[in-house]
């Protein structure tokens, strides 16, 4: 047997017990992430998905999406970007929201390609993209996230380094 659980506590360590799930179909936004350009200039990573992350049900929880694209995230500013770039150029970028838009879940054990590039760099930010695609060409997951320049002597938000630019701009969307 296996058994979850998981619970809310309000300030003073109380259960909190919902009778009901609240909807929040009023506030909801719907996707604003476009496809991906079949044109664009991508850095590409066979993954495996793991067995060991699938639920007690053999289907693969969202959650492992988002740690699908964290590797994604780390391997093109480690294999694009290079880490050295943050200390020469006193920059580094800050996570400042995203969202995944999944199509299809894919299946514990299976084969993808994770697609890596930039949609747009502004003029402290970039918006970072990511496309899980099947060994079919189907795409199965998208992500969008905002990540901001921030100065490390500072910690203020900065313009984009040129030298970023320069390493990243194969990868940046053509329009």
């Amino acid at each position: 047997d296996l058994k979850a659980s998981a619970f809310l506590k309000d300030k003073s360590g109380n259960v909190i017990v919902l009778n009901e799930i609240p909807l929040r179909d009023s506030d909801w936004i719907p996707s604003e992430i476009k496809s991906r350009l079949k044109h664009q200039e991508a850095l590409l990573h066979d993954i495996h998905i793991p067995f060991s992350d699938m639920s007690c049900f053999w289907n693969l929880p969202s959650e492992s999406i988002w740690k699908v694209f964290e590797e994604g995230r780390f391997l093109f500013f480690k294999e694009i970007v290079d880490l050295n770039l943050i200390k020469e150029t006193d920059t580094t970028t800050f996570f400042m929201g995203g969202e995944i838009k999944i199509y299809k879940l894919p299946e514990p054990g299976e084969k993808i390609v994770l697609h890596s590039w930039i949609e747009v760099v502004e003029k402290i930010r970039f918006y970072f993209r990511q496309d899980i695609v099947n060994t079919n060409g189907e795409t199965l997951a998208s992500m969008r996230d905002e990540q901001l320049f921030v100065a490390l002597s500072s910690s203020r938000p900065r313009k984009a380094p040129l030298a970023f630019i320069t390493k990243v701009e194969n990868y940046i969307e053509k329009k």
